[in-house]
C-alpha cells in the first residue's frame, strides 16, 4: 500500500510535468468528481436544447473494464505519456509475477499468467486504468465525458447529417477499443433522444442497435428524456422521509419536541 501511493504520487507528477492529463476524465481525478463530470456535460446539453435543437445522448460501459486492460499496452502508453523510465519499471514489476487458474465441476486448471487487468480496490489501479483509456475520444465537436470506465457521448440530431456525425463518433470510439484489446458491453448500451423534434435516429455499436432508454441513472442521477430530473426528485423525497421515519424509532416523541 505504501510503495503503491508513492508510484501513485510518481506518474501523477511526471503527467501533470508533460501535461497528459485527459481533459475529458473526472473519475480519481483531482478537483473532479461525480458532479464536475454531470455539470459539464449537462451544461452543454442543456445548451444545444435552449437553442431549439434536437439532442441523442449515447451512454457506453466497457465490458469487465479493470479486468481487460492489456499490460503491454499499457506500458508502452505510459512510456509515451513521458512516465519515468525507473517509475514504469516500477509498474512493470508491480503488475507482473501474478497467476490464475479456474474450477470447474471440482476440477482445477492449470496455473496461467495474468497478462492483463488493473487490480481493482488498489491505490494505483484507478489511475492507471485512466491513463490507458486518456486517448479514447472523438474527432468532432460533439460532447464526449468520461468517469473512470463511464463514458457518454451527445450532439445534436436535427438532421440526417447530424446523425451521421454522431455515428462516426460512435465509431471511432469502437475502433478504439478493438484496437486496445477493450470491448464494450453492447446490451448496456443506449441511446436517449431529447427535445420536441427528435427525429429518433437509430445508432449502431459495430453490429448492435442500441437500445432507446426513456430514463438512465448517471452517476447516481436519474436522468430522463424530459430532462425534468422529477423522477430524481421523487427519489430524493423517497430516501428523506424513510430517514425522517426511522428518526422517530430512534428518538421518544418528547425528544423531538425539545
Amino acid at each position: 500500500m505504501v510503495l503503491e501511493k508513492i508510484l501513485k504520487e510518481k506518474v501523477v507528477k511526471d503527467i501533470e510535468v508533460n501535461g497528459n492529463w485527459d481533459k475529458l476524465q473526472h473519475g480519481f481525478t483531482k478537483s473532479r468528481s461525480c458532479q464536475t463530470n454531470l455539470i459539464s456535460f449537462f451544461e452543454k446539453v442543456t445548451d444545444y436544447l435552449d437553442k431549439g435543437n434536437a439532442v441523442d445522448l449515447i451512454y457506453l460501459d466497457f465490458s469487465k473494464a479493470s479486468d481487460t486492460v492489456p499490460h503491454g499496452e499499457l506500458l508502452v502508453k505510459l512510456e509515451k505519456m513521458g512516465i519515468n523510465m525507473k517509475t514504469e519499471r516500477w509498474i512493470r514489476n508491480w503488475l507482473k509475477g501474478k497467476q490464475q487458474r479456474v474450477v470447474l465441476k471440482g476440477e482445477l486448471s492449470g496455473w496461467k499468467e495474468v497478462t492483463s487487468g488493473v487490480p481493482q480496490g488498489s491505490v494505483l489501479g484507478p489511475i492507471l486504468f485512466n491513463l490507458f483509456i486518456t486517448y479514447l475520444g472523438t474527432k468532432s465537436g460533439n460532447v464526449l465525458i468520461k468517469f473512470a470506465d463511464d463514458t457518454k457521448l451527445g450532439g445534436t440530431a436535427n438532421i440526417e447529417k447530424d446523425r451521421d456525425i454522431l455515428q462516426e463518433d460512435l465509431d471511432d470510439l469502437v475502433n478504439w477499443s478493438n484496437s486496445n484489446k477493450m470491448k464494450f458491453k453492447s446490451e448496456k448500451c443506449k441511446v436517449m433522444h431529447l427535445g420536441i423534434n427528435n427525429k429518433n435516429f437509430s445508432y449502431k455499436l459495430e453490429t448492435h442497435q442500441l437500445e432507446v432508454t426513456e430514463e438512465e441513472k448517471d452517476l447516481g442521477v436519474l436522468v430522463d428524456h424530459g430532462m425534468t430530473m422529477s423522477r430524481q426528485c421523487d427519489m430524493a423525497i423517497k430516501k428523506a422521509n424513510a430517514v425522517l421515519g426511522s428518526s422517530g424509532e430512534v428518538f421518544p416523541a418528547k425528544m423531538r419536541r425539545c
